[in-house]
């Protein structure tokens, strides 16, 4: 029996003795962890503490205790603790030199956020399916993805925003994050499954709960998490998300098998096809159970990016109407140079949009740090800075972010900050594009585990939006402020009960 199948069976038991003993060893185990969890490593890194209780400031006050360290250690390695212990950031300056760093000795850090054995309950290195499909297969299909992302924003958005005559409030981000796991769905999965009300009921609650999980049981030391897993109720959410994902997915699978044995098969397009690709163990094709957990994280991922996003764009939009209809004025006339139709190339010219859209990431990006990275053998920077064997590092991304000496003003929202930057100067010209990487913006990660999807995720906000803008206005309801940003560790996501006023254009 394993542990896990150990403690769920004892505490599920609830007898006197079992509760005693229970309680003992957890408090037992606590004083031990919490006391290993707190020691500082002895590697000869300088150690930035933020000022106050540091701890509950990593928790809820994140994005600022990242910018006073930043501030006083931009151009060096320091180390700082977080939630997983103490991390190591990373200075800008370094990034170029190990955004290409082998698997094999500087892997993405990112399933160790996630603690993934507790979410997903497959082999770790079968949850890469996922990423090597992506890679490999995503922007390769992109303008077919394009003309389903374009057909689900034509189809969807008026029933997830209704006619609507007089100011009506509406909560933005469920709408938003209903509207795109049912378009991410078609684009990336298909099967019919963008139709299936239980699947997109899945899909939307499963991206906030694995964010959720991940970071209350990050609260724990990793000896308390074993008993610590069955008293958070995302978890469990997430746990039978698993189970009824691969239910629903057992009959695509068996249909898959059946079809492609016809003379006159022909592969269709869809995540899931990418995946059996890839497999390199046979048994993993047709998987139901490892397919529903790929599918489910394929979708959380950039369900969750994607919706915050747009949600943080008509919160701003609401905030700020002037550049309502400045990026309207902006759709119109690419609109009409496209024929009336959009395409992937008039998309790309939307380059007021697309400034108002990196502006809103940068003031409230998903994340607070991004480039986690974990060292499985030392390694030596070319100026002798060693990170350490078996240290976690990132980029304090919402530190540059705000950087003065990066933006001026960078807490005033300039929706055309990045447009005016690409026309600073010729060579600006591809610089400062939404899906652009560099040293100074790092939203999307860099270099091998930068987002792959970036490109896709681009097309589909500024396919919504442009859509939003042409048939409704959006105002913030009377006496009320921008619905506030909810900090958790290093999560920031949009109000999910912020409420705006919105009614069809007159």
């Amino acid at each position: 029996m394993s542990l896990q199948a150990f403690l769920q069976e004892l505490l599920s038991s609830r007898t006197p003795l079992q509760l005693i003993f229970i309680a003992s060893t957890f408090t037992t185990v606590a004083y031990l962890a919490l006391r290993s969890f707190t020691k500082r490593p002895n590697d000869g890194i300088p150690l930035y503490t933020p000022q106050g209780d540091y701890k509950k400031r990593w928790s809820y006050d994140n994005p600022h205790a990242l910018q006073e360290a930043y501030g006083r250690n931009r151009n060096s390695l320091f180390k700082i603790w977080t939630s997983q212990g103490y991390q190591l950031a990373l200075p800008a300056r370094y990034l170029d030199e190990l955004k290409m760093q082998p698997d094999t000795k500087f892997p993405s850090a990112l399933q160790n956020f996630f603690i993934g054995p507790y979410l997903w309950p497959v082999e770790k290195w079968k949850l890469d399916y996922v990423h090597k499909g992506l890679h490999k297969d995503l922007n390769k299909h992109l303008p077919s993805m394009f003309l389903d992302a374009k057909d689900g924003a034509n189809e969807l958005i008026p029933v997830e925003f209704p006619e609507c005559k007089e100011w009506t409030p509406i909560k933005v981000h469920p709408t938003v994050l209903k509207l795109v796991s049912k378009i991410n769905t078609k684009l990336l999965i298909g099967n019919g499954l963008e139709k299936n009300k239980e699947w997109i009921d899945i899909s939307a609650s499963y991206t906030k709960n694995i964010f959720l999980s991940s970071a209350k049981l990050r609260v724990f030391h990793p000896l308390l998490r074993p008993v610590a897993q069955f008293f958070i109720a995302e978890l469990r959410d997430v746990w039978r998300c698993n189970s009824r994902a691969k239910e629903l997915l057992a009959p695509i699978l068996a249909e898959k098998q059946l079809k492609e044995r016809g003379q006159d098969y022909k592969k269709p397009v869809d995540s899931i096809e990418w995946i059996r690709d890839d497999a390199s163990d046979p048994k993993d094709k047709n998987d139901p159970h490892l397919h529903a957990i790929l599918q489910l994280i394929l979708g959380a991922l950039s369900v969750n990016t994607t919706s915050q996003l747009i949600t943080n764009c008509i919160y701003n939009l609401a905030t700020y109407p002037e550049y309502a209809s400045l990026l309207r004025d902006e759709s119109k006339e690419m609109l009409t140079q496209a024929g009336g139709e959009w395409t992937m190339d008039s998309m790309g010219k939307l380059e007021k949009t697309d400034s108002f859209i990196k502006e809103t990431l940068r003031h409230a990006g998903h994340l607070t740090l991004t480039f986690q990275r974990q060292a499985k053998k030392t390694i030596t920077l070319k100026d002798g800075t060693q990170i350490p064997e078996g240290a976690t590092v990132f980029f304090p991304t919402v530190a540059a972010n705000f950087d003065a000496d990066l933006y001026p003003n960078p807490e005033t929202f300039d929706g055309l900050r990045f447009y005016k930057l690409r026309h600073a100067s010729p060579e600006n010209e591809k610089k400062f594009q939404l899906t652009s990487i560099s040293a100074e913006q790092m939203q999307f990660g860099m270099g091998r585990h930068a987002c792959p999807g970036r490109a896709i995720a681009s097309h589909q906000v500024k396919l919504i939006l442009a859509h939003l803008l042409e048939k409704y206005d959006f105002r913030l309801k009377d006496g009320e402020g921008r619905p506030k940003t909810v900090l958790f560790q290093t999560n920031q996501f949009p109000d999910p009960q912020g409420e705006i006023l919105f009614r069809n254009r007159r």
